[in-house]
């Protein structure tokens, strides 16, 4: 039995941060999607009770299926946030109709839209690749598996969650030091 709501989200911290760094892309949509996934059941920890297994990977006795419909809606979502939802993102290879893709209305000179579009066109392929939001995904249930939980005080709608401190041990070997 999944312990997700199978709801309406509310999301108090809009995504709103975009990294300048292609390197740093995978942290923040990691921690956008964590943001989704902590207000994914009505009782905040059951989403650490389960042990995931992810649409389209195999599965082992003891996991638990993520729900196909919630990994499409979350992937559909962050398709439109990072405004790579363009099917015609997918082909990889100018054709001249692209120019009146929505994804490159504020480009008015033709080159440019070529070039926006080769961007865009290679991040989709990141995106939708194993590396990309499966990854991603994959990676925030196992971080929200081992953050801590602080339910909401008097007069506040959902608790904090923390995550792990990832440099407690370095921080601690430094101090012997």
């Amino acid at each position: 039995m999944s312990s997700l709501q199978g709801g309406e989200i509310y999301l108090v911290d809009r995504p709103n941060e975009r990294s300048r760094r292609n390197d740093e892309t995978h942290i923040v949509l990691k921690r956008l999607i964590f943001q989704i996934l902590k207000r994914a059941c009505e009782t905040p920890t059951d989403i650490q009770r389960s042990n995931w297994a992810l649409p389209y990977e195999t599965t082992c006795i003891n996991q638990e299926i993520f729900p196909e419909e919630l990994y499409l809606n979350i992937r559909t979502f962050f398709l439109n946030y990072l405004g790579i939802e363009e099917d015609a993102l997918d082909n990889n290879s100018w054709c001249d109709g692209f120019s009146s893709l929505r994804c490159l209305a504020s480009w008015e000179s033709l080159p440019m839209k070529k070039k926006r579009y080769k961007s865009l066109s290679l991040a989709s392929a990141a995106f939708m690749s194993t590396r990309g939001f499966h990854s991603c995904l994959r990676e925030a249930l196992k971080e929200i598996k081992r953050a801590s939980y602080e339910p909401p005080s008097a007069g506040v709608g959902f608790g904090k969650w923390t995550y792990r401190n990832r440099n407690f041990k370095r921080r601690s070997q430094q101090q012997l030091q």
